[in-house]
């Protein structure tokens, strides 16, 4: 089973919104695209920050800090995020 499909499995099981914006605080000025809103759940989040990092072509990290769990993609990505997020069936905003 491939990692895409294991992605799916865990978003169909699960019911969240992410949101997808453009970040440039504390980043000394760097842009950053940040997916927020996902379930605080390390494999998912490293699985789709993996996937996300090798669409774009940039690097990226997964943040378990707050309530919620994100990704950090460099740079402006937003429509390949969001590409990607309607290709594995996952509802997002702005």
């Amino acid at each position: 089973m491939s990692e895409s499909q294991g992605l799916s499995k865990f978003v169909a099981s699960r019911n969240f919104t992410a949101t997808v914006k453009l970040d440039t605080q504390s980043r000394r000025g760097k842009t950053v695209t940040v997916i927020g809103g996902l379930p605080k759940n390390k494999p998912f989040l490293e699985a789709m920050t993996k996937e996300l990092k090798n669409r774009c072509g940039a690097g990226g990290s997964v943040d378990l800090t707050g309530r919620e769990g994100s990704v950090e993609i460099q740079g402006d990505q937003r429509e390949k995020v969001r590409a990607y997020l309607a290709q594995e069936s996952i509802v997002f905003k702005e």
